[in-house]
């Protein structure tokens, strides 16, 4: 009997068990008749408000990029913000600073040499006239030993630009020389102003200009050397082939000759002509003679004109 009490107790208590584990899985009301929550929801009054550690909407966290895996198994991260921060930066809307601009200085020394002017070569020094013929003397000797040495003639003529007139007194000089040398230098002579004119050193007033006083006085040189119209006409010739003197300008020339000797006019024309000839041609010395007829006519006479047009 003792044991069906036992039992009995035993089983009481179990469906006592039984039935707190029922009214707990069904949601039982409590005494107030309200359903009994607190095991499955907690404090509803806690769904408006807001959490500390929730970010407010004012100051957001930029969400991280998003992760891929690609078809090897890597994971790549999007490209989209740093694009995005790329394109700001080259329209230079990027909040991020730029470095400064590195300028780089010029030495002290390289602008000490572009503020500090570059020497200019001193101008030449006047010569006196002796010194000038002498150097123009070595001009030709060099210009006889190098003739195509033309940079070193060029240079060599600068060097006499000191002296006034020094074109002038060059071709001057040369024909002084003319008259009394040997006939190799006396060609040289020729051909070093025909180069000369032909390469603009010499203009015509250079050419005209120093061979005057040869024209004018060549009686006086005639003393000393007989062969002097022939030299003069030799020269005359070749600055007419230069086209650095013409007829008219030597018969003005021819005139003022006249004062030494009446016959000087003619002296110079008639050693003209076959220097002509020879040197420009028998057509061309026929042509230049015939277009200035008249003013040769005027200077000879008609009859010594005659005589030279015969030879022709």
């Amino acid at each position: 009997e003792i044991r069906k009490d036992f039992e009995r107790e035993e089983r009481l208590k179990q469906q006592e068990s039984q039935q707190m584990d029922s009214k707990f899985r069904s949601g039982a009301r409590n005494e107030f008749g309200r359903q009994d929550n607190r095991r499955t929801g907690g404090d509803f009054r806690a769904t408006n408000r807001p959490s500390t550690f929730a970010p407010s909407a004012g100051a957001r966290r930029p969400s991280k990029p998003a992760s891929e895996t690609d078809d090897d198994g890597f994971t790549t991260v999007s490209t989209t913000k740093v694009k995005s921060s790329l394109a700001q930066a080259a329209s230079g809307q990027s909040s991020v600073p730029r470095a400064p601009k590195i300028v780089s200085k010029i030495s002290s020394y390289a602008a000490l040499a572009e503020e500090t002017p570059s020497s200019a070569k001193p101008a030449p020094e006047p010569l006196d006239p002796e010194t000038f013929q002498r150097r123009v003397g070595t001009i030709r000797n060099e210009y006889m030993q190098d003739p195509s040495n033309l940079e070193e003639l060029f240079l060599s003529l600068d060097e006499l630009s000191g002296t006034p007139d020094y074109l002038t007194k060059f071709v001057q000089v040369n024909c002084d020389r003319v008259v009394d040398c040997k006939d190799e230098e006396r060609t040289a002579i020729y051909t070093l102003l025909d180069l000369l004119v032909q390469q603009g050193k010499l203009s015509s007033d250079d050419v005209t200009s120093g061979v005057t006083d040869l024209i004018e006085f060549i009686d006086s040189y005639f003393c000393d050397a007989p062969r002097a119209y022939e030299y003069l006409g030799d020269l005359l010739a070749t600055m007419m082939k230069a086209k650095a003197v013409g007829i008219p300008f030597i018969c003005e020339q021819a005139e003022k000759a006249r004062l030494g000797s009446a016959e000087n006019p003619f002296k110079i024309m008639e050693a003209l002509v076959p220097a002509m000839k020879k040197i420009i041609g028998a057509d061309e010395t026929q042509t230049t003679l015939n277009a200035n007829a008249s003013a040769i006519e005027a200077l000879l006479g008609g009859d010594k004109w005659g005589a030279i047009r015969s030879s022709l």
